[in-house]
C-alpha cells in the first residue's frame, strides 16, 4: 500500500495459517484461543492521514498530534537526514509528514514520526525515496538510499574489508540513533542476519546488531545497516524503543528455569507437512511440545502467553466430534448462490452488497473457488467482508471481517451485542461444522474450546477451535477455527483443505521409532534456557479495535544453543534426526572454514567463494574441492555471485503452468530459477526443443562458451580463433568453440594446461573457484556489467 493508503497494523496474535515455526512448535496445536481468533477475524489496517497530523494510538478521544508538541522540529530532521547521508545533499525534499508510527508496527512504542520524502532527478530519470526520523528522540528510523547513488565501485577487492565496514556500522548507528547509548550493540550471528557481500558488482556488506540491556537480550529489538565497498553507509533501520526496563536481575534461577522446562515439557507426536517449496509433498512424523512453552516469566516463574497472560503447562484435551444427523452435502455453486449461503450465517450488516466476485483457481491442484467481497452500499471504506467458497462443492473456505482504524474514523455504527457464553458458542460451533464441514467426525474439538477473541472481559466474540487427526494423531496446520458474535452470527472462519488420498498414504506409513521418554530427553539436551527482556502489547486488537500499551517482561526461553538461535527445531519420530519445518534459507557467512581447504593448492581462491556464499559446505561439513561441477551448479554459482540473496527466495516462485525454458528443464527442477536467471541476462537463448543438459558435468570448451556470453564478447570471440597464444596450442583445431577459448585465454580467465587446451576435460571445483576470482578481478575492465 502507499505511503497515502493504509498501513497494516500489528495483529494481536500470529496467524494460524501463516504462524511462524517457533509458534508451530510451542503452541499452536495446544493454545487455540491463541492464533483463532484474529484468522476468523480479517486484517486491520490504520488510515494514514493526510494532514501533518494524527490520532494518538489508545486514545479514544482522537486526540490530535501536531508540531508544536513534539521536540524535533521538521526542518531538524530533514537536517539530520541529509547529514549523515551528505550525498543527500542536492536531493529535493517532496513531501513531510508528521504520522503515529505506534500502529504501524516500527517498534518506536507510539513516539511521532516525520516522514520525509526525498526525490533525486538524473536528467528525464527521477527515482523517490523516503526516510523516518523519531519526533520526540531524533533517532533516525529508516532511510534507503537509492541504488544508483549507493552502489560505489565496481572492484575487487573493495576499497573496505568486511572488518572495517563493520567498525563503520557500529559508529554510524551510535551517531544515527542517540538513545541507543543505554543499550549494548552485538553483531547477530543468527542465520541470515549478516549475509556476505556479493561477488560480481559493487560489494556491500549488511550487518544486523541485536540489542542488550545490562547483559541482557532484548528480544525483538535490532539495528540493520548496510555499508559499500568505498566505506559509505547506504541504509539504516532501527527497529525499537527507548523505554524503561524492569530489573535484569531475576527472582527465578536459571536453574529453577530449566527444572521447570524439564518438569513441564510434554511431547505430542503428529503428522506435518514438509518443506512447501523444496518438498511439498513429503510428509513426517514428528515431536513437538503439545503445550505452548516459549516465555517462563523470570520473576514470578509462571508460563507466559502471546498476551503476557499466566498460561498453564497442561497439554490439551480433545472431544470427538459424533457423526452428523444431516451431514454436508457437497454440489457445485454459481457465485450467487456462494454469496447466499454465506449471508444466510456470517455477520454482513444491512447495507452490505456484493461488490465483487471472481472465480480463482484452485491451490495444490484443489478446486477452483469463489472470492467474493461484501461493502457497504454507502461506499465507506473502513469495514469490508470477504469469504472464499469452493465452486465445486459449496464449502465456505474462509470469512473474514476487515477493520480500519485512523484518526479521521467514525465511530462504528453497529449496536451493542450481548456478550456469549463460551456454553453456547460451543454449541453454536457444533451445530455449523457439522452442517457445513464435510467429515467433520475427523476433527476433534480442542479443550477448553472456546475463548475470548481479544482481551476484553466482556468481549461478545468467542472463537472455538477443531483439530483434524489422523489414526488417532494431530495433524499439524489442520485446524478449523470458529468466531460467533454475541448474536449468534459467524464472525470468522479459517480451515486447511482436506487431506488428499496421496497425502493419506504417505502418512499411513509412518512409524514413530523414538519413544517419547528418549524424544524429551533430545529436547532438553538440544535447547536450554535463556534470560532476554520480552515485548506484550503495542498494537490493536481484534474485534474490539482497541489498543493495548506496550509493556516489556524479563523471560526465559527455550534457546538452541547449538544453532545460536530460539528453538524452532522438531524432532523427527521416524528417524531420530532434528528437522526445521521452514529452514531459513537467508545467506550467512561460514560458521567455521572446512578443514579440506587450509592445505589446497587454490585454498585462496575457495575462501573467497565461500566467504561471499558462492558455495556452501555440505551436510558433512566439506566442500570436496577436487569434484567436477556440474553444469546446473556453475549456473547457481553465477546466480549467487551476482545476489548472494538468490538461494533463498529462487523456491518461492510457484511452478504451476511455468514454461520449461529447455526440454530437460522442468519447473521442479533445482536449476530452473538459476538457468531463468542466465535466460534474463542474455547469457542463454531458451529453446524449449532443445536441451541443455544441466545435470552434465561442466568442461573446458563449455565453460569458455558460457564465459563469452557473460563478459559481453561473444560476438568478437568468433573472430579471435587466429590469436596466436591460442592458434599455437597443440589441439587447437579440436576446440568445438575455437574463438571462445582464445577469449577466455585473453581475458585471462582460463590458462593451457602442458601446451594444449584440453576442451573436454570436466572442470573441478577448486578450478572453477580461480575463474570466479579472476571474473571478479576484471570484471571493471569490461563493457557489460556481470551483475545488475
Amino acid at each position: 500500500m502507499s505511503r497515502k493508503g493504509k498501513r497494516s497494523l500489528a495483529k494481536y496474535r500470529a496467524k494460524v495459517a501463516g504462524v511462524t515455526a517457533a509458534v508451530l512448535l510451542f503452541g499452536v496445536l495446544s493454545v487455540p484461543g491463541i492464533g483463532a481468533a484474529e484468522t476468523a477475524e480479517g486484517a486491520v489496517y490504520a488510515s494514514a492521514s493526510d494532514s501533518d497530523s494524527t490520532a494518538v494510538p489508545g486514545d479514544s478521544g482522537g486526540t490530535k498530534l501536531s508540531p508544536e508538541n513534539v521536540k524535533v522540529s521538521q526542518e531538524e530532521a530533514v537536517s539530520r537526514v541529509i547529514k549523515l547521508f551528505p550525498v543527500l545533499a542536492g536531493a529535493q525534499t517532496q513531501e513531510v509528514r508528521l504520522t503515529d508510527h505506534a500502529s504501524g508496527g516500527s517498534g518506536n512504542g507510539g513516539s511521532p514520526m516525520w516522514e520525509i520524502g526525498f526525490m533525486i532527478r538524473n536528467g528525464n530519470v527521477s527515482s523517490g525515496f523516503s526516510a523516518s526520523v523519531d519526533a520526540m528522540t531524533g533517532d533516525l528510523r529508516n532511510v534507503f538510499i537509492p541504488y544508483e547513488m549507493s552502489r560505489g565501485s565496481v572492484a575487487f577487492p573493495p576499497m573496505t574489508s568486511r572488518s572495517e565496514a563493520l567498525e563503520i556500522a557500529k559508529a554510524f548507528a551510535a551517531e544515527a540513533a542517540p538513545s541507543l547509548k543505554g543499550q549494548e550493540l552485538a553483531e547477530d550471528t543468527e542465520k541470515g542476519q549478516n549475509p556476505p557481500a556479493p561477488l560480481f558488482g559493487p560489494v556491500y556488506y549488511s550487518f544486523a546488531f541485536r540489542m542488550s540491556h545490562d547483559g541482557v537480550r532484548v528480544d525483538g529489538q535490532s539495528v540493520q545497516v548496510n555499508v559499500n565497498g568505498n566505506g559509505e553507509v547506504t541504509s539504516f533501520s532501527y527497529y525499537g524503543e527507548s523505554t524503561e526496563f524492569p530489573s535484569a536481575r531475576p527472582k527465578v534461577t536459571a536453574a529453577d528455569a530449566k527444572a521447570r522446562w524439564e518438569s513441564d515439557l510434554r511431547l505430542e507426536l503428529t503428522y506435518t507437512g514438509g518443506d512447501f517449496r523444496e518438498n511439498p509433498d513429503r510428509w513426517m512424523l514428528v515431536y513437538v511440545p503439545a503445550s505452548q512453552l516459549t516465555r517462563l516469566d523470570a520473576q514470578t516463574g509462571e508460563w507466559l502467553d502471546f498476551g503476557g497472560n499466566p498460561l498453564s503447562p497442561q497439554p490439551p484435551q480433545y472431544v470427538e466430534m459424533p457423526e452428523p444427523a444431516k451431514p454436508f452435502s457437497p454440489k457445485a455453486v454459481t457465485a450467487e448462490e456462494a454469496a447466499a449461503l454465506v449471508e444466510a450465517y456470517a455477520d454482513i450488516p444491512e447495507g452490505y452488497r456484493v461488490e465483487s466476485r471472481s472465480l480463482q483457481q484452485g491451490r495444490e491442484g484443489g478446486n477452483d473457488f469463489w472470492s467474493l467481497e461484501w461493502q457497504n452500499e454507502k461506499g465507506t471504506p473502513y469495514e469490508r467482508r470477504s469469504a472464499t467458497v469452493d465452486a465445486v462443492t459449496g464449502q465456505l473456505l474462509s470469512f473474514y471481517v476487515h477493520f480500519f482504524y485512523g484518526p479521521d474514523r467514525p465511530a462504528p455504527e453497529k449496536p451493542a451485542a450481548p456478550e456469549l457464553p463460551m456454553e453456547k458458542a460451543i454449541k453454536l460451533a457444533d451445530e455449523w461444522v457439522s452442517a457445513n464441514i464435510p467429515n467433520i467426525v475427523s476433527y476433534r474439538r480442542v479443550v477448553p474450546a472456546a475463548s475470548a477473541a481479544d482481551p476484553k472481559p466482556d468481549s461478545e466474540y468467542k472463537t472455538v477451535t477443531y483439530q483434524l487427526f489422523y489414526r488417532g494423531l494431530p495433524v499439524q496446520n489442520r485446524n478449523l477455527n470458529v468466531t460467533f458474535d454475541g448474536n449468534g452470527k459467524l464472525r470468522g472462519f479459517y480451515g486447511q483443505p482436506a487431506l488428499s488420498g496421496e497425502m493419506l498414504k504417505k502418512m499411513e506409513s509412518l512409524r514413530a521409532a523414538v519413544p517419547e521418554k528418549q524424544a524429551k530427553e533430545m529436547y532438553l539436551k538440544a535447547a536450554s534456557m535463556e534470560l532476554s527482556y520480552s515485548s506484550f502489547g503495542g498494537y490493536y486488537v481484534e474485534p474490539s479495535g482497541e489498543y493495548t500499551e506496550r509493556s516489556w517482561k524479563l523471560v526465559y526461553s527455550p534457546y538452541d544453543w547449538e544453532r545460536k538461535m530460539p528453538m524452532n527445531r522438531v524432532l523427527d519420530a521416524v528417524t531420530g534426526q532434528w528437522t526445521e519445518l521452514y529452514p531459513n534459507r537467508w545467506p550467512s557467512l561460514p560458521a567455521e572454514e572446512p578443514a579440506e581447504i587450509g592445505n589446497h593448492w587454490a585454498a585462496v581462491y575457495l575462501r573467497t567463494l565461500l566467504e561471499h556464499g558462492v558455495i556452501q559446505a555440505g551436510e558433512d561439513g566439506l566442500i570436496h574441492p577436487d569434484r567436477s561441477v556440474k553444469a546446473g551448479d556453475f549456473f547457481r554459482m553465477l546466480a549467487i555471485a551476482s545476489d548472494p540473496y538468490f538461494g533463498a527466495y529462487e523456491s518461492y516462485w510457484p511452478v504451476q503452468e511455468q514454461t520449461k525454458p529447455f526440454a530437460d528443464v522442468e519447473p521442479s527442477s533445482p536449476y530452473y530459477e538459476a538457468v531463468n536467471r542466465m535466460i534474463d541476462r542474455k547469457w542463454l537463448t531458451p529453446d524449449p526443443k532443445a536441451e541443455l543438459h544441466p545435470e552434465a558435468e561442466l568442461t573446458r570448451d563449455q565453460l569458455a562458451f558460457y564465459l563469452s556470453k557473460i563478459t559481453g564478447y561473444w560476438k568478437l570471440a568468433e573472430k579471435l580463433a587466429d590469436l596466436p597464444a591460442f592458434a599455437r596450442l597443440s589441439d587447437a583445431k579440436s576446440v568445438p568453440h575455437p574463438g571462445a577459448a582464445a577469449l577466455a585465454l585473453k581475458l585471462g580467465l582460463l590458462t593451457p594446461q602442458g601446451g594444449a587446451f584440453r576442451p573436454n576435460d570436466k572442470v573441478s571445483l577448486a578450478q572453477l573457484a580461480v575463474v570466479f576470482v579472476r571474473m571478479a578481478e576484471r570484471q571493471g575492465e569490461w563493457d557489460r556489467p556481470l551483475a545488475q
